[in-house]
Order: C-alpha cells, then sequence, then structure tokens
C-alpha cells in the first residue's frame, strides 16, 4: 500500500491553484483584449487585420463597431449575410465612408426566422477606387420587434484590392492617397529651392501623400 506524504500532498495542491489561477488570469486576459478589439469610437476605429468580421446580434449586442482599412486602387467587394437563429427579424447595417464621413456605401441585409425555418439574407457590394484610400467600415447589428428576443448573427466579408496591414485612418477633413513604391532602392526627391532628400526603400512601410 502505497502511503503519500502529508507535505507532498500540501505542496502538489499549491501547485494546482497557482496553475488554476495562471489559465484563468489567460483566459480573462484574452478576453479583455477581444472586447477592446471592437471599437466603438468612430474616431478610432479598429484596424481590420482579417476580411472577415463576425459577430452575434441579440438584445446585449447593439452597439455599433468601428473598423478600418485601406481600399483601392481597383475593385473591392463587400458581401454581409445577416442570419436568424431565434424569434422575428434581425438586421445587420454595414456603412463604408471615407475619412471626410462621406458615405461610400450602405448594406443592410434581414434574416427572418419563420417556425421551424430560419433564414438569411446576403447583400452584396462592388465598388471601384481610383486609387488607395483610407476607409471606416460601422457594423451595427439591429433587432426589428419591440420584444428584443431575436437571436441571431452576422457576417461582413471585405475582398478584393483591400490593404488590411496598412489599415490607418487619416486626420479629420483631409483626404490621402497611398503611393506605391519598390521595396528596394533610394527613393530620390528634388525639392523647390534645389536641395535634394534621399531616402532608403528598405526603410519605408508606406508612402502616403495628404492632400
Amino acid at each position: 500500500m502505497k502511503i503519500t506524504h502529508p507535505k507532498y500532498q500540501k505542496n502538489q495542491f499549491q501547485k494546482y491553484l497557482v496553475t488554476t489561477a495562471s489559465c484563468l488570469l489567460i483566459v480573462l486576459s484574452t478576453s479583455v483584449n477581444l472586447v477592446k478589439a471592437q471599437s466603438t469610437d468612430r474616431d478610432k476605429p479598429t484596424p481590420l487585420t482579417s476580411n472577415e468580421v463576425t459577430g452575434p446580434i441579440n438584445k446585449d449586442s447593439l452597439n455599433e463597431h468601428f473598423y478600418t482599412f485601406m481600399a483601392g486602387a481597383g475593385e473591392v467587394v463587400v458581401t454581409v449575410d445577416a442570419f436568424c437563429q431565434e424569434g422575428g427579424v434581425v438586421e445587420a447595417y454595414v456603412d463604408l465612408f471615407d475619412t471626410n464621413a462621406q458615405e461610400i456605401a450602405s448594406l443592410s441585409p434581414s434574416g427572418s426566422c419563420v417556425i421551424g425555418s430560419p433564414q438569411s439574407e446576403r447583400k452584396v457590394k462592388r465598388l471601384q477606387f481610383r486609387r488607395q484610400i483610407p476607409v471606416i467600415m460601422r457594423i451595427k447589428p439591429q433587432i426589428v420587434s419591440v420584444s428584443r428576443q431575436e437571436i441571431g448573427s452576422y457576417k461582413v466579408q471585405v475582398r478584393g484590392a483591400v490593404n488590411l496591414s496598412g489599415a490607418q485612418s487619416s486626420p479629420a477633413g483631409s483626404s490621402a492617397s497611398v503611393l506605391t513604391v519598390p521595396k528596394k532602392g533610394t527613393l530620390r526627391i528634388e525639392m523647390n529651392d534645389g536641395t535634394v532628400q534621399q531616402v532608403d526603400l528598405g526603410r519605408v512601410r508606406r508612402v502616403q501623400v495628404q492632400e
């Protein structure tokens, strides 16, 4: 018969408590970061890091969320799906704006629930951009009925001429274009006074012209 010393049992139990507490802290930290990742501030949109954004539609998730990404030059395809799992009708409003708050596009599919037969709706917009500009995307889930008992979800996809890694909004009241430059070499800029500025392109992440 194997007998475990009480001190050994105590040490093992303490190690278990420390490990459990550490895991809980990691989970809580991850949850907080996920919540912070969805900005509700139009002036501080979350940089979009994926071509797809999903979220729930229910009475506790009706806040506006703002994202930003670089669009163009070329075609950008925005696809929005609204799914209803329970209740009556849910909607997902998605609006795109430039940095001057001018609307570029708006989509608002709705998903309805007939008893025993949940339904979804998809809407697609194809947009043409002559040059690369920062875009602000607003996502606002909606519940149509007064009872607020509906449960659903949305999915937003942004495809095409989209630069996610370089997403950054410009100051309010200004527009900007991003120039495509080689990743190697030297950029030579001749000024009006005759002086020359040289930039090592290997150190450049993005060239943006403010207007």
